[in-house]
């Protein structure tokens, strides 16, 4: 997920962050805690290249990854859902758009 990945990047992958538009920083250190509501922005580099053999998410399962998120309770659950899609999968480009949305 975009927090495990800021957290192993001592939030240097996490650039020009806004929760609710005010700018804040990703901690250097330490754990961050997803806010459950509210806005979150960001732009965000990837650091590490990914491997040759990463395969992307097929179609319907990203749609129903994205279903799943839709309906989680908390921003906690949704962190999650899309961490475990991550180790299966290299979501690229708008597929990673579309799930922030």
């Amino acid at each position: 997920s975009l927090v495990v990945f800021g957290m192993q990047e001592g939030g240097e992958n996490w650039r020009n962050e806004k929760l609710n538009t005010r700018r804040f920083s990703f901690p250097c250190v330490g754990e961050w805690a997803m806010p459950d509501a509210g806005i979150l922005e960001l732009d965000f580099v990837q650091l590490t290249p990914l491997e040759d053999n990463a395969e992307a998410c097929p179609y319907g399962d990203m749609k129903n990854l994205q279903r799943q998120i839709s309906r989680a309770i908390s921003g906690a659950v949704r962190v999650e859902l899309i961490q475990q899609a991550c180790d299966c999968f290299a979501l690229l480009g708008e597929d990673a758009l579309n799930l922030l949305v």
